[in-house]
């Protein structure tokens, strides 16, 4: 298993790789709001992300957007439809 794979299979990246993607490009304290998180932990896994190529991060003036990469995007995309399936599973 590779460092991305044991990265995502966690809760809470994945959950903030997803945010990132449903929002946009969005802040991290707009992140860390929507997934019910710290703006501290948000903002290490972001660094993580971004370190691992997944997202990039823009600063306009004094505020940092999060934007997610080419290979950040395909890997939000596989993770939703995983969560997709799970969610059509429970049903």
């Amino acid at each position: 298993m590779n460092e991305i794979e044991r990265f995502l299979l966690q809760e809470r990246p994945s959950q903030i790789l997803l945010a990132v993607k449903r929002l946009g490009n969005p802040y991290i304290s707009t992140i860390s709001k929507d997934v019910d998180c710290t703006y501290a932990h948000t903002s290490r896994v972001i660094k993580k992300m971004r370190k691992l190529g997944l997202v990039s991060l823009k600063a306009q003036g004094r505020v940092k957007y999060v934007e997610l990469t080419s290979l950040g995007s395909g890997v939000a995309q596989a993770l939703r439809k995983i969560s997709k399936a799970g969610e059509t599973r429970r049903r």
